[in-house]
């Protein structure tokens, strides 16, 4: 909610009644909006509850193991011809260009598969 729509919705009480010199105690969700308030009622105050603010946002899930998408689908697809190959990625270093054989290898082999 954006704070014209929280003083829409306080200007809907008692507050609009110039005749009620009561005082009036609102809360809102944010620093930001009781800012604005404030800056539409002259004379109010702002008084904190003291709770603890959020820790800083922080992506839920697990930790990413690549920097980007490119990243991403590089290594995957780098692992599925190194399977395909019968390649254990912790026992060879394997260039680009055998994984291009691979995968040369493996639409070959899909290709005779998909005659039979």
């Amino acid at each position: 909610m954006t704070g014209h729509t929280i003083y829409q919705a306080l200007s809907r009480t008692s507050i609009r009644d110039p005749d009620n010199n009561n005082i009036k105690h609102w809360v809102v969700a944010d620093k930001a909006t009781a800012d604005y308030i404030a800056s539409v009622y002259p004379g109010s105050t702002i008084n904190s509850f003291g709770l603890l603010m959020p820790a800083a946002c922080v992506r839920p899930g697990r930790p990413r193991l690549h920097e980007n998408s490119y990243e991403r689908k590089k290594a995957s697809k780098e692992k599925k011809l190194m399977m395909i190959a019968g390649l254990d990625r912790d026992l060879f270093f394997v260039h680009d260009d055998d994984l291009q054989v691979a995968n040369q290898v493996n639409k070959k082999k899909r290709r005779f598969i998909y005659r039979a």
